[in-house]
């Protein structure tokens, strides 16, 4: 088993490189949590995704349009 831990402050473009990356994986978990961090004065939200999975030749994943609900995190 191997852990990925993808990282950013926008939402749509990690959850592309999130459905990208588990494409060719056996993906056993996806945990997600909501941080903030401030940054000169401002005050970002950054979601951190850890994926635990296995690497395979095919995934039953392909035709999910995303496995992470990214709407519950739109601030």
């Amino acid at each position: 088993m191997k852990v990925k831990i993808f990282n950013g402050k926008n939402f749509r473009e990690l959850e592309d490189r999130i459905n990208n990356f588990i494409k060719d994986k056996r993906v056993i978990s996806i945990n997600s949590e909501t941080t903030f961090c401030e940054t000169r004065g401002l005050i970002w939200s950054v979601l951190i995704v850890i994926i635990l999975y296995e690497e395979i030749d095919h995934c039953g994943y392909l035709d999910a349009k995303s496995l992470i609900n990214f709407e519950k995190y739109k601030l």
